[in-house]
């Protein structure tokens, strides 16, 4: 009996036990650090209006943006406040 136990339930075991520990740290070599959110700043043609064929562009350009760890922020030129960019890292 104690056999069978090291023959077939003591490898079994052994495998189900080694591959959470392998995907732990497989999974903590291919993202060695997290990754900084940057923020941007989308400057649009005009006024802040969500009826401006400007403000849809920059609503788009914005989603893309979205795929590269960014949070974005779309204003109309005319909203703009003196050194308001230097709050974004890119504009």
């Amino acid at each position: 009996m104690q056999n069978l136990f090291h023959r077939h339930v003591l490898p079994k075991l052994f495998a189900l036990t080694l591959f959470p520990v392998i995907i732990f740290l497989s999974a903590s070599i291919v993202y060695p650090q997290e990754i900084k959110t940057k923020s941007v700043l989308i400057l649009v043609e005009g006024n802040t209006d969500l009826k401006s064929f400007a403000m849809a562009d920059g609503r788009q350009l914005g989603e893309l943006m979205g795929h590269f760890h960014t949070a974005t922020t779309i204003k109309g030129v005319n909203q703009y406040l003196k050194k308001e960019a230097q709050n974004y890292d890119f504009v």
